[in-house]
């Protein structure tokens, strides 16, 4: 009988041991993470940040209080979060990023002229390359600021190897930059765009510019809306096609209501970045879209808030 709260003690000590050990293990599984990720941006010598956890059952890393320096100037980041960090998986999310460069102080200024007192972004991406059958999937790369705006794209290419992607890489390294590029262009012309999907949604950003703009011209917000929305109606042709009036329709609801609007692209037969490139420079040439609109499918969505 005495020897059971020697076992009980024993037991508590294992039990601790093995919490300490894995412990241990998640903060260095953790930690080689966050640094593989600086590495991959040449970042690791410019970054500090206060605490990273790791979960065993997810794999996913959650760094907080991350500070970044670039050449551009510093950003901070609220949280980080790693879910997939390899050669062929990525994906990664960042909470309440703040910067110091001019491009985000400038967007920070027009925020704040709107009522957008604490302008924070958070940003996302997910993406597979499948290396059996050259497939480069991005489920979607997105950026928002919380109550303005959240624009996301997906799409689908075919013909993508890691060949290709590290000649891409070498574009920034030393060497002819002519060979290079020739090299990219003929690899190009075996990438084929499957799908594509551009988002951009407004849950308020129209509403308070249109009411900055209202008391600019001394008009109330509805007359604006109905000044702008005829403008829009106008500009369209009876002769016009369908995607050009799903367009303007898509475009005339977000303004008036917020929302969501979509544009997909679902070509009936994969279309060569060749043709891609030329079905663009002809429409932008003759500013007739579609052959643009035919070959690529395009559809125009509206989705409520």
């Amino acid at each position: 009988m005495k020897r059971a709260p020697l076992f009980i003690l024993g037991t508590i000590l294992l039990v601790l041991f093995a919490v300490g050990a894995v412990q241990v293990y998640a903060n260095k599984k953790a930690e080689e993470k966050v640094e593989e990720l600086f590495e991959r941006f040449g970042l690791e010598e410019k970054s500090t940040y206060r605490e990273v956890n790791y979960s065993l059952l997810s794999g996913t890393v959650e760094v907080s209080g991350l500070n970044l320096v670039t050449d551009e100037g510093s950003s901070h980041i609220d949280r980080l979060v790693i879910k997939k960090l390899t050669d062929t998986d990525i994906e990664v999310y960042a909470f309440g990023m703040r910067g110091e460069d001019k491009d985000f102080r400038k967007l920070e200024e027009q925020l704040r002229a709107l009522g957008y007192d604490d302008v924070r972004m958070n940003t996302y991406v997910s993406l597979s390359l499948y290396e059996d059958t050259k497939e480069l999937l991005v489920r979607k790369v997105g950026v928002e600021v919380p109550g303005a705006f959240r624009t996301e794209v997906s799409f689908k290419l075919t013909g993508i190897d890691r060949e290709f992607i590290n000649d891409l890489k070498g574009l920034e390294g030393e060497g002819d930059d002519r060979e290079k590029v020739a090299r990219i262009a003929n690899r190009l012309k075996r990438v084929y765009l499957n799908e594509l999907s551009l988002k951009l949604t407004d849950p308020g950003f129209m509403n308070r510019l249109l009411e900055k703009e209202a008391r600019d011209k001394k008009k109330s917000v509805e007359e604006l809306k109905r000044d702008i929305l005829r403008g829009i109606e106008n500009s369209i042709a009876e002769d016009s096609s369908e995607f050009e009036k799903t367009l303007v329709e898509g475009v005339s609801r977000l303004i008036e209501h917020g929302g969501t609007l979509v544009l997909e692209a679902r070509p009936r037969e994969p279309v060569s970045f060749e043709n891609l490139v030329l079905y663009t420079l002809m429409a932008l040439q003759t500013r007739d879209f579609s052959h643009f609109v035919k070959e690529l499918n395009l559809k125009v969505k509206y989705q409520e808030v």
